[in-house]
């Protein structure tokens, strides 16, 4: 019996050091700041890092869609070109009143590529009325 245990576990670290576990992969990261804005023209800055299969940073562009608002006040796309860094920002902004899809939950995409590398990274803004949608601690009456 300890001959079949001492067998797999040999086996076990065998196929561990040949095979070297899973391959690393590149990576996107993508932020808002803020997630929730309102719809009379604030702004979040939204921000972009890109990391090669090696962790390390890597440059290039990324085409970056909103289903609804504008991107540096422009149109619903943007490019944005990353610095050698791997870095880049841009400001979105969504306004009810030049676009009525201006309202609630609004998904934001980026994709990148190089070569044969493609990544998608999705995010979500949520956009609220100026007025309203958050508490601002007044006093209940209490009713009957």
């Amino acid at each position: 019996m300890r001959i079949r245990y001492l067998v797999a576990a040999c086996g076990l670290v065998f196929m561990v050091t040949r095979c070297g576990g899973p391959e690393p992969i590149p990576a996107m990261n993508l932020f808002a700041l803020p997630r929730v804005i309102h719809d009379q023209g604030a702004k979040s800055t939204i921000s972009v890092e890109v990391f090669d299969d090696q962790k390390q940073k890597r440059a290039g562009n990324v085409s970056i869609s909103a289903t609804a608002g504008s991107f540096q006040g422009a149109a619903n796309t943007a490019s944005l070109e990353l610095s050698n860094e791997g870095f880049g920002e841009l400001e979105y902004t969504c306004v009810k009143a030049t676009d009525p899809n201006c309202t609630g939950p609004v998904r934001l995409e980026a994709r990148w590529s190089q070569g044969e590398e493609f990544l998608v990274q999705v995010i979500r803004v949520d956009v609220v009325p100026a007025d309203g949608g958050v508490r601002d601690g007044g006093v209940r009456d209490g009713g009957p």
